[in-house]
């Protein structure tokens, strides 16, 4: 993804014959990260374990990440998509976008290439976050011991007397 999307800026800020090396680079790049990207959807799909809070997550007690219970299940990191379907939207961005960006480069429409490489990076990193939330930091080895949103202390209040 990152070697996709620099070659495509360097296509946008060079000239020949440095940009038409970018450009094939770029074309390349955009080409592996959609089959190691949906690789790793399928991987986290079939043979990961990921996390779901069973009880305990009160998003207004306490900022303890010992006061819930986790389980772990094959897939687990799917779930929220699985509940809310447009969620898919942004891995279906991640793809199409990289898709495009080697279209573009063969084109020689870098800018435009730009613009679709950075659509791609935002998808995939919604596509993580997405199917991380609610955790933060998950704990491969404790798996009830992981970092969520909720877990997290609040920022300390000002004195309105100081």
């Amino acid at each position: 993804m990152l070697v996709m999307h620099g070659a495509t800026y360097a296509a946008l800020k060079t000239g020949d014959p440095m940009a038409a090396r970018a450009a094939a680079l770029g074309r390349f790049a955009a080409a592996a990260f959609v089959v190691t990207f949906v690789a790793a959807g399928a991987w986290v799909a079939i043979g990961l374990d990921g996390h779901h809070i069973v009880a305990g997550a009160d998003p207004l007690g306490p900022a303890n990440p010992l006061h819930k219970t986790v389980a772990t299940a094959k897939g687990a990191w799917l779930d929220n998509y699985r509940a809310h379907g447009l969620l898919w939207l942004a891995p279906l961005v991640a793809i199409v976008a990289a898709l495009s960006t080697g279209a573009l480069l063969g084109a020689g429409r870098a800018g435009a290439a730009f613009v679709s490489s950075s659509l791609a990076q935002a998808g995939t990193i919604f596509t993580a976050g997405i199917g991380l939330f609610p955790f933060l930091m998950p704990s491969s080895t404790h798996p009830g011991h992981g970092l969520t949103v909720w877990t997290l202390p609040a920022a300390p209040r000002r004195s309105s007397l100081c």
